[in-house]
């Protein structure tokens, strides 16, 4: 038995894992191609779209778009993530960025908003980035232009922690249908307050959502009774409003 047929066989055992680890699985995919490329992908590409639903997400984490694009190599579905918060971006990069054909390939994407300025988020936020499924670090008037995206129906994560977020931000993404499918919304260490936060209270986007977070938005009782006493967040599971001054009535 070859080294390609060895490790065959360890890719069939990793997909038939109860959850099968993202890791091991991309070393084997990258070491299969290695030996054989043509083999690979001519008998590994369509074995591994009969498992797509097995495999882990995200397979693997890039740090720049140009190894990105080589992933489709490997794997050529919504399976990776793009890590860009380490990155200065400027202009040419976010052109780059928005054009690529390789963003439908991603299910999360990290960006550091001390870097890309609000026209250049606008173009990232309306790309065709139909498969996001988490973004984070945007920053206040970069989650207004994500919550006016119509490309992000997948989004099941949405992390604005520590974005000098007000009124205004909180206001756009209640109002928008990307949190239609979230399982975490994170609004915490933002400056919302009680008239931002009754707006995610009355948010019919936020019906499914089960995991809340709202730690130290300057709310007050007012704030914290509108999103306890929500017919809209009836789904609510985990519901955190750590460190405001909600009092003992308002918790």
């Amino acid at each position: 038995m070859s080294i390609f047929e060895d490790l065959f066989g360890e890719l069939h055992s990793l997909l038939h894992h109860e959850q099968p680890d993202a890791k091991a699985l991309w070393k084997v995919m990258v070491n299969m191609h290695g030996l054989e490329p043509a083999r690979y992908e001519e008998q590994i590409l369509d074995y591994l779209i009969g498992f797509r639903q097995r495999v882990p997400t995200p397979l693997h984490t890039f740090e720049s778009l140009e190894h990105l694009a080589n992933a489709t190599t490997f794997f050529d579905f919504p399976v990776y993530a793009l890590n860009l918060e380490s990155k200065k971006i400027g202009d040419e990069e976010v052109k780059a960025i928005s054009a690529s054909l390789h963003l439908a390939n991603l299910q999360a994407l990290y960006l550091d908003s001390s870097s890309i300025k609000n026209e250049e988020m606008k173009a990232i936020a309306l790309s065709t980035l139909i498969n996001i499924k988490k973004i984070d670090n945007i920053g206040n008037k970069g989650a207004i232009e994500i919550a006016n995206s119509l490309h992000l129906s997948n989004l099941r994560t949405l992390n604005l922690e520590h974005n000098e977020i007000g009124k205004e931000g909180a206001i756009a993404i209640a109002a928008s249908s990307c949190c239609d499918n979230l399982q975490t919304l994170n609004l915490s260490c933002n400056k919302i307050g009680d008239e931002g936060v009754k707006s995610i209270a009355t948010s019919p986007h936020l019906a499914n959502l089960p995991t809340l977070e709202l730690g130290s938005i300057e709310i007050g009782q007012a704030g914290a009774k509108a999103i306890v006493a929500s017919l809209h967040l009836a789904s609510i599971q985990i519901l955190d409003l750590c460190n405001n001054e909600i009092g003992e009535e308002g918790a």
